[in-house]
């Protein structure tokens, strides 16, 4: 098996051990999630040729992990948000192992944000009601991951033309109409309306993938490399909707993984162009 591919899972695996005992300590409930989960479920473990782990959490523990690492983050590994690292442009955090560099593109060498190894973290919201309030829902998660990313989608015409006219703004616009968009996108999490499903505003695909109500009412444990972790009890219903027949294994020229232009797991990218500067002297 490729060393590479071995020494990134390694890694990865050191840090969800971490942020598992984190979220012990500080009664926070997540779920492997997604490419993750069919791995646990299917391999008990990395599905083999995947190099990354990712996390669900439901909104409020989302941010309570935030404020609690905040207060006392674990040695070694560093919480990235927009807030933690402003140059970082999604709407989920990352836990980077600090003095490691994977680096997964052209663009990333000048990005300005901490390049380590890690894994992800998604937050979890409610769905407005369905008809208006839901088609409203939408467009501010359009305006909020715009205002994030801060740069245009590859959509043409209309909707090409509001993404330039509203990346035009003032900074001070930008910053108001985000977090104007972050509250109308997250409102419904506090509705008393049991039914709502739950959604991940990652990517607009994701906007439109829903979840069951009750996805994080209950949790159970499954190995992982040797390691206990948690997920969702209906994690199976979970997969089925989201991936279909999740047990099948895809066809080998789907089976890629990152495949990282730039990798070190003892040094930040920071010291390598240092290295490579001196080198070239």
């Amino acid at each position: 098996m490729d060393p590479v591919l071995l020494g990134v899972q390694k890694i990865e695996l050191d840090i969800l051990d971490a942020v598992d005992r984190f979220c012990r300590e500080h009664d926070i409930n997540y779920s492997l999630s997604y490419g993750t989960l069919i791995g646990a479920v299917r391999h008990q473990g990395f599905i083999p040729w995947d190099d990354d782990i990712d996390l669900m959490m439901k909104r409020d523990d989302y941010d309570r992990f935030i404020k609690e690492w905040t207060n006392d983050p674990p040695d070694g590994l560093f919480l990235q948000t927009e807030v933690t690292d402003p140059d970082y442009r999604n709407n989920f955090l990352k836990i980077r192992k600090n003095n490691t560099t994977f680096i997964q593109s052209e663009k990333e060498k000048t990005c300005g944000y901490h390049t380590g190894i890690f894994i992800d973290i998604f937050p979890v919201d409610r769905v407005a009601p369905e008809g208006l309030s839901r088609k409203l829902q939408y467009r501010f998660c359009q305006i909020n991951m715009l205002m994030t990313r801060n740069h245009r989608s590859r959509k043409k015409g209309f909707t090409g033309v509001v993404e330039t006219v509203l990346l035009s703004l003032p900074d001070s616009i930008k910053k108001s109409l985000k977090q104007f968009s972050y509250k109308q996108k997250i409102k419904w999490n506090d509705s008393d309306i049991p039914e709502l499903p739950l959604f991940w505003n990652g990517t607009m695909h994701g906007a439109h993938k829903y979840f069951q109500p009750d996805l994080f009412d209950e949790f159970v444990e499954l190995p992982f490399e040797g390691h206990s972790f948690k997920v969702f009890k209906c994690y199976d219903s979970f997969l089925k909707g989201y991936f279909g027949d999740y047990m099948q294994l895809p066809p080998e020229n789907k089976r890629i993984s990152h495949h990282p232009l730039i990798i070190s797991f003892e040094k930040e990218y920071s010291e390598l162009k240092k290295e490579d500067k001196c080198s070239n002297a």
